[in-house]
């Protein structure tokens, strides 16, 4: 997975999903691990559910910006904004995104149109060479609660193969950030993740 002396992990989503919780846990994992780690953040209309970007970058970088198609992991919390940022990542590089659609107020009113679901993981997989598409609120809802898809996504990149941060210490780091009244259920929403993706893996 490594390219070069980077890790460089592309995040979006939409306002409210967790993004910039996912990247900050991932960030703070980096940094148990001793490892050098950068982040940017790109909030758009959050409060309005606009679009949300984080890059998260470990390793020996001085800049936290990825350039397009140098990415090593595309994380999407809906699979519309996997498919507008898979420019981001390189043609080897990993793409983990929900198959869970989360359809703009312009769709509602007859404004827009939403593509289908299908099609667009069947896209993804005919330009990259690792793609996990799941139902991450699903997941999370099993678990406990919806709120939690931070969780299972972070359990998701912790069952990647060879991933260099361990599932250990990435959940440490969920934990430490989750009210303690939560952290049971978020540790069932971060295994729950990572069984997914070793069941896509098949592992």
């Amino acid at each position: 997975m490594m390219k070069g002396e980077n890790l460089k992990i592309h995040v979006v989503g939409v306002g409210g999903q967790g993004v910039i919780l996912f990247s900050r846990i991932v960030g703070s994992a980096a940094q148990r691990s001793g490892k050098n780690v950068i982040m940017s953040e790109i909030h758009g209309m959050s409060q309005r559910g606009g679009v949300v970007e984080s890059s998260v970058v470990i390793g020996r970088a001085f800049s936290p910006m990825i350039e397009e198609g140098a990415g090593d992991v595309l994380v999407a919390f809906e699979p519309v904004e996997a498919a507008r940022q898979k420019r981001m990542i390189r043609k080897s590089g990993i793409i983990i995104t929900s198959t869970n659609p989360l359809v703009p107020a312009t769709v509602g009113i007859g404004l827009d149109i939403y593509p289908g679901v299908g099609g667009i993981i069947a896209s993804l997989k005919e330009d990259f060479e690792s793609v996990f598409a799941f139902d991450a609120p699903g997941i999370a809802a099993n678990a406990g609660s919806s709120k939690i898809v931070s969780a299972v996504f972070l359990g998701a990149l912790a069952g990647i193969r060879d991933f260099p941060l361990s599932g250990g210490i990435l959940l440490e780091s969920l934990l430490e950030i989750v009210p303690a009244g939560a952290a049971e259920m978020n540790t069932r929403g971060f295994k729950a993740g990572m069984e997914e993706i070793w069941r896509l893996q098949g592992l």
